[in-house]
């Protein structure tokens, strides 16, 4: 037989053939492209390439079949072949027979380093967890060819992890039923939707009712060893619900953290600041507090302000606790009192402040600057700074981040930047700097992240927690600020008076309403800043917010400038569909073949809005980032090569312009951003907000939904549909996330009761 065809059927050739011109013409071969990657695959035997896969460096002796290559390509190819050597397990034929593409190889190298043999020898479902790329699905069919079996206990327990998870991301619970069965009778809790899992993808479908008592006994087990928790119904007594173990210690760090910090005794080394400062002036001010009230009044005079006794109040409480939360709606002056919380504090960090001969926003940002070109510089070339910033200010997202800097001065960063987090990070890269640090936008912030935040705490700092409770609860798992508000241990305010005067706070007005659960009075009648339209059909929805749209760009408008929030991605007038119109009817690039990139999920054309959904950390750039496309990037990668167009988009990031730019795997983590869905919006500010709504949406109907759209509106909005669904939208309170956070609170409390702290 043929070398050629020497393996176990003619579909399995043509898929190894496919995998390895792949892989040859791939980035890590430089200049080696399809046409000249087919041909080295037509002239060698398969039993030699295999050699080179499975660790037998003999390239040399075939140079004179391969001298159709340059001597770069030559070159490449072996420099290549040798790191398949270097990474056996990773790169041998296996892996090619059963599917692993290039860049997936790459990535398995770049997480595991030298330990590729050990992690995927011992358990292929790891890759599940430690790549969104890699779905159950996936390795499924992987791990079957490698000898898996259907009840593998690798298999079944990630299933669980798996589903799990996805549960809570469509939930924002924290924790998932065993068992929910709907008005159908069906049941759609965990166990049965594992066992659909299990049952829908490589193997041969099992017996159902032994499927799930298989679960049963994994899940008891996996309890014993504390991966997850089991959650009993308080009166029976009988198991209902399950919490991942990772979830579980979240919530318990969130609440142990913050408990300690507040309310430990021994711990008193948030408080030294104060102490210190005091301790300066004790012979001419009674108590600490007088002496904050000085200070309040010296900002005052530095800024040209006068603080009511609501403000007052806030900046002390917020200046003297260790932790203090600032919640607040639009227009209540959550801005004016955080900037004179950081006047205040910079003043009692006499050691700072005595030295400073510029403003304190300069001293802070010179000494932030440092410290961001010394974390970035690689390998540790650059020589740590002698002072560290006193001051961090952070938030979930880049656009909170950036509103952020421009409300106060200082340099905030989103909390990934600050802390190093990388994707599924389970701990933070370095502490925050500082002896404050302040967090904005803290409704957007899930149970992942708020775990995180806590753990990276210096000992010696204290932190400020600044949201709108009334807004959408975080995308991910939980309701944190809720929560913390919720378990009344925390010291906390609550801003209610609406400053903000003057025709815009129209849009103030009818967020304070719409918390209350009802419309304004004059919700229907047109001023400069609120326009209600009235729309009764889907099809009339979506075309009175084209004419909204043609009518704001013949003013001026951009598509910087108006930003379209639907409550939903798939529907007539939902995201999806405002994208693909916009796209085809306003993007004059659409139709001109040598500016479209035929992305992985979407097509892009130069000057598209898009939105960037993935962290990467690295670049700068985070999930939620909004760019323009400025074009595309040609890349050949040889003189008889294709070339290879790659998606240049540019990032308004934190103050800050960068660019990136998306190979065709790469360009999964872009989307179409004309509109985008309400929960998206959540800490960005637009000039221009249209936001749709009619009965079709009433499964969707929460107060905060609305809230939250309405307030992203800087100058104007238009409430574009039914205004009875508008008002039923804002009558419905919502659904309520099902979290322990609070009784986690209680648990650590009566610890640090019993243990006299």
């Amino acid at each position: 037989m043929d070398s050629k065809t020497d393996t176990n059927s003619l579909e399995e050739l043509e898929l190894y053939k496919s995998n390895v011109i792949n892989f040859l013409s791939s980035s890590r071969f430089d200049g080696i492209g399809e046409k000249t990657a087919r041909k080295i695959y037509d002239v060698l035997d398969i039993s030699i390439i295999r050699q080179w896969f499975d660790g037998i460096f003999e390239i040399n002796k075939f140079k004179d079949k391969l001298d159709f290559l340059t001597e770069k390509q030559f070159n490449a190819l072996q420099d290549g072949v040798l790191d398949i050597i270097n990474h056996p397990l990773v790169s041998s034929d296996t892996m090619f027979r059963y599917g692993f593409t290039d860049v997936e190889i790459k990535l398995i190298q770049d997480k595991y380093r030298d330990n590729v043999d050990y992690f995927l020898s011992n358990d292929l479902y790891i890759l599940v967890k430690d790549f969104r790329q890699f779905t159950l699905s996936r390795v499924d069919k992987i791990a079957k060819g490698l000898g898996y079996d259907f009840y593998d206990v690798r298999r079944l327990t990630m299933a669980i992890y798996s589903v799990a998870n996805q549960m809570m991301r469509m939930t924002g619970d924290t924790y998932v039923p065993l068992y929910l069965f709907n008005y159908k009778g069906t049941d759609t809790g965990l166990i049965a939707k594992v066992v659909t899992k299990l049952n829908s993808s490589a193997w041969e479908p099992k017996d159902v009712a032994e499927v799930s008592q298989k679960l049963k006994e994994l899940l008891s087990k996996l309890a014993k060893e504390g991966s997850i928790r089991k959650i009993s119904n308080s009166n029976a007594k009988k198991v209902t619900h399950i919490m991942t173990g990772t979830m579980y210690d979240y919530e318990e760090t969130i609440a142990s953290e913050l408990l300690y910090r507040a309310f430990d005794k021994t711990m008193d080394a948030p408080g030294k600041d104060i102490d210190n400062a005091y301790r300066k002036v004790s012979h001419i001010y009674k108590t600490q507090e007088e002496y904050i009230r000085s200070l309040i009044t010296e900002v005052e005079e530095s800024i040209g302000i006068k603080y009511d006794d609501n403000q007052i109040d806030g900046i002390l409480n917020a200046v003297m606790n260790k932790v203090f939360i600032l919640v607040g709606g639009p227009g209540t002056g959550k801005t004016t009192i955080l900037r004179g919380i950081l006047e205040v504090y910079f003043r009692l960090l006499s050691d700072f402040s005595k030295n400073v001969d510029v403003s304190y926003v300069d001293y802070i940002n010179k000494l932030i600057s440092a410290y961001d070109k010394y974390r970035s510089s690689n390998n540790g070339d650059r020589q740590r700074p002698s002072d560290e910033p006193p001051i961090t200010l952070v938030a979930p997202t880049g656009k909170a981040a950036q509103r952020m800097t421009e409300s106060t001065g200082i340099k905030a960063s989103t909390v990934h930047r600050a802390l190093g987090l990388f994707p599924q990070s389970r701990e933070p890269g370095h502490e925050f700097l500082g002896k404050l640090v302040v967090i904005d936008e803290a409704s957007m912030a899930d149970t992942y992240l708020m775990s995180m935040i806590v753990s990276a705490l210096p000992e010696d700092a204290r932190l400020i927690i600044v949201g709108d409770s009334d807004q959408l609860p975080s995308v991910g798992p939980g309701q944190v600020l809720q929560d913390l508000l919720r378990c009344g241990y925390l010291p906390s305010k609550r801003l209610t008076k609406i400053y903000r005067q003057g025709e815009n706070s129209r849009i103030v007005t009818l967020a304070k309403a719409i918390n209350e659960g009802h419309l304004t009075n004059d919700f229907d009648v047109q001023s400069e800043t609120l326009k209600f339209v009235s729309v009764d059909t889907d099809e009339g929805v979506q075309h009175r917010i084209i004419n909204i749209v043609d009518e704001l760009r013949t003013k001026g408008y951009t598509f910087d400038d108006i930003k379209i929030l639907s409550p939903m991605r798939k529907h007539p007038h939902g995201v999806t569909a405002l994208n693909a119109y916009f796209q085809k009817n306003l993007n004059p690039f659409i139709n001109d073949a040598d500016n479209i990139f035929p992305g992985f999920n979407e097509k892009f054309a130069k000057t598209d809005i898009v939105m960037n959904t993935a962290n990467m950390a690295s670049e700068g750039i985070y999930n939620g980032d909004v760019g323009k496309v400025a074009g595309l990037v040609s890349e050949k990668p040889a003189e008889d090569e294709e070339p290879i167009n790659k998606l240049l988009v540019k990032f308004d990031s934190n103050g800050t312009h960068k660019s990136y730019v998306y190979d065709y795997l790469e360009s999964s983590n872009l989307t179409l951003a004309y509109a985008m869905t309400i929960h998206k919006s959540q800490g960005s500010e637009y000039p221009v907000v249209i936001v749709p709504m009619t009965s079709s949406f009433r499964f969707m109907y929460a107060r905060n939904l609305l809230y939250t759209a309405i307030t992203r509106a800087k100058q104007v909005v238009y409430l574009v549909g039914s205004k009875q669904a508008f008002a039923d939208c804002a009558a419905h309170i919502g659904t309520n996330r099902k979290t322990l956070l609070v009784e986690r609170f209680v648990e650590q409390a009566k610890k640090l009761k019993d243990d006299n702290l």
